[in-house]
């Protein structure tokens, strides 16, 4: 319930919880590529973990010594300077745990956003929309998969949502729903 007694939609978490699968997936296939050892596609995120442990260690340059500036950022080493005292194999996980955080944070940010802007029978079918419009972009058995997922997951999510909506509202809700698709207008 929002403010005033109104009825907010509660789907944010289910919503980042879709949102964050493809991320799911894509680390299962690294990690089924690999033979269970995780490694980032480019030099970069190794570039920074070099550079944070040399900050680490009073130095600003990947040679101990000399003073360089390697990385494409300047703030991301610093901030992941801390974390070069844990082991190797950690160590090397914390940019992939800290933009995997980020990304849940902002999807969540975005969704709540999503909610107070929009009609509650408006989020889900937008959702829905971008994750085909992604699909449509990207046509591969990997992206169907991922769409054909969030879409039944969104379903799924619509129909938890007016039970909620039902056991709130009863008959009222019952009765708007009968004027009202749950997605897409005079077809679903």
């Amino acid at each position: 319930m929002g403010a005033g007694g109104t009825y907010r939609f509660g789907g944010t978490a289910a919503i980042v919880a879709v949102a964050c699968l493809p991320l799911a997936l894509l680390l299962w296939l690294v990690l089924r590529a690999t033979g269970g050892a995780f490694v980032y596609s480019l030099d970069d995120p190794y570039i920074h973990l070099a550079l944070a442990r040399s900050i680490l260690h009073g130095t600003y340059g990947l040679n101990p010594g000399e003073l360089s500036a390697p990385s494409s950022s300047i703030l991301w080493p610093f901030l992941l300077a801390p974390f070069a005292l844990l082991p190797a194999p950690m160590f090397e996980l914390v940019p992939l745990a800290a933009n995997a955080a980020m990304l849940a944070v902002s999807l969540w940010l975005i969704a709540r956003q999503i909610e107070e802007q929009l009609e509650r029978r408006l989020v889900l079918p937008v959702l829905m929309l971008l994750a085909w419009g992604a699909f449509l972009k990207q046509f591969t058995w990997l992206t169907l998969a991922l769409v054909l997922a969030a879409t039944v997951l969104l379903f799924l999510t619509a129909l938890r949502d007016e039970k909620e909506c039902i056991a709130h509202f009863g008959d009222a809700y019952r009765a708007y729903m009968r004027g009202t698709r749950r997605f897409i207008p005079f077809v679903l």
